[in-house]
C-alpha cells in the first residue's frame, strides 16, 4: 500500500490540533465561536451540572 504525503502547510493551518496515534494522524477542527456563545454554552454546561448535582441530592 502506497504511503500518504503529509498535507501541505497551508492545509495544516487550517487545524485546531493534530494527534498522532502510531501510524494515524487524527487533525481536529473547532467551530470558530464568538465570545458571547462561548458564555452561553458555560451558562448551560453549569445549568445541567446544577440540576445533576440537585438530582442526586434528592436521592440521597
Amino acid at each position: 500500500m502506497p504511503e500518504k504525503s503529509p498535507p501541505a502547510k497551508d492545509i495544516l493551518e487550517q487545524y485546531d490540533k493534530k494527534y498522532i496515534f502510531g501510524n494515524t494522524i487524527v487533525y481536529i477542527v473547532s467551530p470558530q465561536i464568538t465570545e458571547d456563545e462561548k458564555k452561553k454554552r458555560w451558562e448551560n454546561i453549569c445549568k445541567i451540572a446544577s440540576r445533576i448535582i440537585e438530582q442526586e441530592l434528592l436521592n440521597c
